[in-house]
């Protein structure tokens, strides 16, 4: 199945996300490239340590469908826990140990992380509009 495809799936069996979301971490993250990073790794960028932490091998976070389904669970439960999605976009970026120390602390929160996901989303959504899933989707993110 192609990306478009696997992103609409996992949006569509996971709470609190849309796949314009998932597109717009995935963009910010890895650009779609499921290259591995050095300490994290697929087009969601998932921490090999949360991974392991949590059953997934090195195997199974590489393969595209589970890395979007394991990010947008993330996502979910970081939404789960704060109820407001530029908190759980900065929870999936920093962690949400940081990001309740911060709120606690009264520390300011910089928003660029979330900024650059919605940027992207609403490009994305823009684009995706009324085009059916084709090849011009895969062609549009290689860009």
């Amino acid at each position: 199945a192609g990306l478009e495809y696997m992103f609409r799936h996992v949006a569509k069996t996971t709470k609190f996300v849309n796949e314009n979301l998932l597109m717009g971490v995935a963009r910010v993250e890895s650009n779609y490239h499921p290259n591995i990073g050095t300490n994290a790794a697929g087009l969601m960028q998932i921490l090999y340590k949360y991974a392991y932490a949590n059953g997934y091998t090195k195997e199974g976070i590489l393969e595209p469908h589970a890395n979007i389904h394991y990010g947008a669970t993330i996502l979910s439960n970081c939404y789960a826990t704060y109820r407001d999605q530029t908190l759980a976009l900065l929870s999936y970026n920093m962690g949400s140990v940081i990001v309740r120390k911060k709120i606690e602390a009264g520390e300011e929160l910089i928003t660029s992380y979330a900024e650059a996901v919605y940027n992207s989303e609403n490009s994305l959504s823009a684009w995706i509009g009324g085009h059916k899933y084709s090849r011009q989707f895969i062609e549009y993110i290689g860009q």
